[in-house]
């Protein structure tokens, strides 16, 4: 197997991802254009926050700057974080669809193993459509750059989007209870896709299609 060279500039550079929706076999109501992702960094992170309208606490919405930022900063030398923003391509003078949001993000192992688990928030009224899968598996082509060992996944039962969603990626589905790393003890999944083979997949061909392009910090 070839040996990926990472590139540091996904932890230190804006990024663009872009991918055509018509290069994959999605749901026949798929729309057309392409999806596009991009990293949320220092340069970013305050209109990032401020568009999360599911935070109405101008106080919550400063933690999470505060954290988001530190996680940013840190993640340029450690390289063990991600996070990204998704919206469908707009037609010439339009407005760009909102599509959700992806985490890459390292959490306690009882291995010994580092582990970084890849997680994907989609809007509700665009589900259904595919574009949760285009967004999924850029996540899984950034998880070849993070310095970790181990890529999971993981949902509950009843999601049966996300389920089929790894399934069409070939993932490995195992019924495995996970708790939240926060030690509250509240449960987040109940299904897990464990070490999740990105740098196969890499190999295989399974990104190939997907335009990266970089642009140094403003």
């Amino acid at each position: 197997m070839t040996i990926h060279k990472k590139d540091d500039r996904f932890f230190t550079q804006n990024w663009t991802i872009r991918v055509p929706v018509h290069s994959r076999d999605l749901e026949s109501n798929a729309p057309s254009g392409c999806v596009v992702v991009k990293n949320v960094n220092e340069s970013n992170a305050q209109e990032w926050i401020d568009s999360q309208t599911f935070v109405p606490m101008q106080a919550e919405k400063d933690v999470r700057k505060e954290n988001l930022l530190n996680q940013c900063v840190q993640a340029k030398s450690r390289h063990d974080y991600m996070e990204v923003i998704a919206y469908l391509e707009p037609a010439p003078g339009s407005e760009p669809t909102f599509i959700g949001f992806g985490e890459l993000l390292e959490i306690p192992s009882t291995t010994g193993r580092s582990t970084a688990n890849a997680g994907i928030c989609i809007e509700s009224d665009v589900r259904g459509r595919g574009l949760g899968t285009l967004l999924f598996l850029v996540l899984l082509r950034l998880a070849c750059e993070l310095d970790l060992e181990v890529i999971e996944a993981g949902t509950m039962k009843e999601n049966q989007g996300m389920r089929a969603l790894a399934r069409k990626l070939g993932l490995a589905e195992t019924e495995e209870i996970k708790l939240h790393p926060n030690g509250s003890g509240a449960v987040v999944a109940d299904v897990m896709f464990n070490d999740i083979d990105v740098h196969g997949m890499l190999s295989n061909g399974a990104f190939a299609d997907l335009d990266i392009v970089f642009q140094e910090f403003e």
